[in-house]
C-alpha cells in the first residue's frame, strides 16, 4: 500500500496459475479491506509467460473482455505430431478453477481435430471469445493505472492491450518491447524416457 487510498501491485511475470491465482485473491481481499480507490499496476519488467491476464482483469472489470481476438496456427508436421488432435491440452487451467478451464476448452474445441486435418503449409485461424465474469465479490471497483515500459513483452503486452481495447484503466509509460500483433510459439513437455524427468522447449 502507497498510503490509504492507493495500492502498488508489481508483477514481474504471468507464470504458475495456481499460485498466481491465489496471490490475487489475497492481495484484492485486503484492497476490499482497506475500501482502495487507486490501483497502479507496474509491469514494466514483466516479460510475460503464460495466458495468466485473465486471472487479474476478471478482478478489475465485470464487463466482457479477451486478450486476443485471433490466433493464427502454421500447420507442419511436427506441429501435428506434438499435438495429435488435442490442441486444448496446451491450456490447462483446471489447476485454478473449473470455469477458466472450460473458458479455453470452449475457445479451442474445434482447434484440435481442424488441426489434425488441416494441410502441412496451411494457416489455421479461429477467434477467441468474450470472456465473460462472473459476480465477484472482491472485483476492485476504483481507478486502475497500468505502468509499461520497454521490459513489457509477450503475454504481458497482451494483457496491456486489452487494459486499453477495453477502457479498463489508464497505460502511463514508454513504448513496450513487443506489439500486440506477435509471434507465439508452442512449448510441448516431453518425458525423457531414462530419467523420467519432463522437459518443455518452445518451437520459436
Amino acid at each position: 500500500m502507497i498510503d490509504n487510498d492507493t495500492a502498488l501491485l508489481t508483477i514481474n511475470g504471468f507464470l504458475h496459475p495456481n499460485v498466481f491465482e491465489m496471490f490475487l485473491e489475497g492481495v484484492f481481499s485486503e484492497i476490499k479491506e482497506r475500501n482502495t480507490k487507486y490501483l497502479i499496476i507496474d509491469i514494466r519488467e514483466n516479460g510475460g509467460g503464460n495466458m495468466l491476464g485473465i486471472l487479474l482483469l476478471r478482478h478489475l472489470t465485470e464487463e466482457p473482455f479477451r486478450e486476443k481476438s485471433r490466433i493464427d496456427i502454421k500447420i507442419s508436421e511436427q506441429f501435428k505430431e506434438i499435438t495429435k488432435g488435442n490442441f486444448v491440452g496446451t491450456y490447462d487451467y483446471e489447476v485454478v478453477d473449473n470455469e477458466l478451464s472450460a473458458y479455453f476448452r470452449e475457445s479451442q474445441k474445434d482447434v484440435g481435430m481442424k488441426t489434425s486435418k488441416a494441410e502441412v503449409g496451411s494457416i489455421l485461424s479461429y477467434e477467441q471469445p468474450y470472456y465473460i465474469p462472473k459476480p465477484n465479490p472482491q472485483r476492485f471497483n476504483g481507478d486502475v493505472f497500468l505502468l509499461i515500459g520497454d521490459h513489457t513483452r509477450s503475454a504481458a503486452v497482451t494483457f496491456a492491450a486489452a487494459i486499453k481495447d477495453f477502457e479498463i484503466g489508464k497505460i502511463i509509460g514508454g513504448e513496450t518491447g513487443g506489439k500486440a500483433t506477435q509471434y507465439g510459439g508452442y512449448n510441448p513437455c516431453i518425458t525423457l524416457p531414462n530419467s523420467k524427468l519432463v522437459v518443455s522447449c518452445s518451437n520459436s
